[in-house]
């Protein structure tokens, strides 16, 4: 997928107000704050920034989460498709979470929020990427160091599940 073609496709993954991973993050969490306030998300490389923002992730709301996953994809495609664990996090969450209901309206917080909303085109390109992952992953050979491959498929499964749903009151057949 090309950089031009993604970006359009997860326009509606804005950037939230200024501040707002101070309005998220808990006090307790300063260490995370210090190191990624002040900072343009959308023009960081992602690897430099790996742990700050894995923290992150776990108390940002949906729509904050899925402007964070716009720039994860940006910078993987930008910065040279580089592997990270906040990539890895992203696979486990998406994988992980709906094992424990068949009923995606009730897959718990903060995971079907996050997932739920998304339309078609933006599961596709999320799909997309996990492909274009799973593809560089095991052709150098790297599967291992960085993803399970059950994660991997789990997410994708997800992906495709969310995506044949369109709003209607979906189940999972497990």
């Amino acid at each position: 997928m090309h950089f031009d073609e993604m970006e359009r496709r997860l326009a509606r993954f804005v950037k939230p107000s200024s501040g707002f991973l101070e309005k998220s993050i808990p006090e307790s969490e300063g260490h995370t704050l210090k190191i990624l306030s002040g900072l343009d998300l959308e023009k960081i490389d992602v690897k430099r920034y790996d742990s700050a923002l894995d923290e992150a992730l776990n108390w940002v709301n949906p729509s904050e989460y899925r402007f964070i996953l716009r720039c994860i994809i940006q910078s993987y495609y930008r910065d040279g498709q580089k592997l990270s664990s906040t990539i890895e996090t992203i696979l486990y969450d998406l994988g992980g979470s709906p094992s424990s209901s068949q009923d995606c309206n009730l897959w718990p917080d903060p995971f079907g929020p996050r997932w739920n909303g998304l339309s078609e085109d933006e599961i596709q390109v999320i799909r997309d990427w996990i492909l274009e992952i799973k593809e560089q992953v095991s052709s150098e050979g790297k599967l291992k160091e960085y993803f399970d491959e059950t994660e991997v498929s789990d997410a994708l499964r997800t992906l495709d599940f969310l995506k044949t749903q369109g709003g209607r009151n979906p189940t999972i057949e497990l």
